[in-house]
């Protein structure tokens, strides 16, 4: 972390299709999953908390309204906002 660099590893993830109904030879019915590193799941996690600290230290209630009610929130799609 102190290299401001995030390792190769965990950049990566196998994306697998998961099955959700309905004929399965239609592509549409399937949705991606990926898997991630264990460790890039806690280190977004620990990112993903620090963005909600500081929008609530400095009152951006909009952007923190936003971000909870999304369960999963993906920091690039914070900084997209």
């Amino acid at each position: 972390m102190k290299s401001g660099q995030v390792p190769t590893d965990w950049k990566e993830a196998n994306v697998i299709p998961v099955f959700k109904s309905g004929c399965r030879n239609d592509a549409t019915n399937y949705r991606p999953v990926s898997l991630k590193s264990p460790l890039s799941k806690v280190f977004e996690t620990i990112v993903r908390d620090q963005v909600v600290e500081f929008l609530e230290v400095n009152k951006f209630t909009r952007m923190l309204a936003i971000s909870m009610s999304i369960p999963n929130l993906k920091i690039a799609r914070l900084v997209q906002f």
